[in-house]
């Protein structure tokens, strides 16, 4: 019996415990990747999913896809392709998608993020 109950109380103990780091979001995956790290070193990231936070620039669409240039902290920009409206310029947003480099001409690399 004594056994029985010194396990229920563990077992409430770590309930409670695991209620404040499940409710902190310990478990959740990093917040995003900065633009001027996926800039910096764009082979790292090349087709892995990631999330990034900017500013829209500018945006532009044809026949309901379309894409739109969001701007980091530091000044780096990025091309966000996918299909639905594109938020307008101005607004902060975040984005998760499939990042690339697309197209590599001499020095220069053009990078997108894919979106569903």
């Amino acid at each position: 019996m004594v056994r029985f109950l010194m396990i229920a109380l563990i077992l409430a103990a770590l309930a409670v415990v695991g209620e404040q780091y499940m409710s902190a979001g310990w478990w959740q995956a990093p917040p995003g990747v900065r633009l001027e790290d996926l800039m910096r070193a764009p082979g790292l990231y090349d087709g892995k999913s990631v999330t990034v936070r900017g500013t829209v620039v500018n945006r532009m669409s044809v026949m309901g896809a379309g894409g739109y240039r969001i701007s980091g902290a530091t000044g780096e920009t990025i091309t966000i392709l996918g299909f639905g409206s594109a938020p307008p310029p101005g607004e902060t947003v975040t984005v998760q998608g499939v990042f690339h480099v697309a197209a590599t001409v001499g020095v220069f690399q053009i990078p997108v993020i894919l979106v569903r």
